[in-house]
């Protein structure tokens, strides 16, 4: 899990440095599991991949504490 944790934080700190800043303002459709359609303004997207990556990061962390593993040095970014 400490791995992939760390080869995704390379992947996304790759993806920003990269990204065009003239994007981003464009909007971005997706369609909800619900089957509505939705639309935010690309950054705002990135907003929300950072916070409910936090939410999966916490239950992450606590479904492996249930099952006895405390080495969690780098669960969080600034550490």
């Amino acid at each position: 899990m400490i791995q992939i944790w760390k080869k995704t934080y390379v992947d996304i700190k790759s993806f920003i440095e990269n990204f065009p800043q003239e994007n981003y303002e464009d909007h971005i459709r997706f369609i909800y599991p619900n089957g509505r359609e939705g639309k935010m303004i690309f950054w705002q997207t990135f907003l929300h991949f950072i916070n409910h990556s936090t939410y999966h990061r916490g239950q992450l962390v606590t479904l492996s504490q249930q099952v006895g593993f405390n080495n969690f040095s780098i669960a969080d970014l600034a550490t």
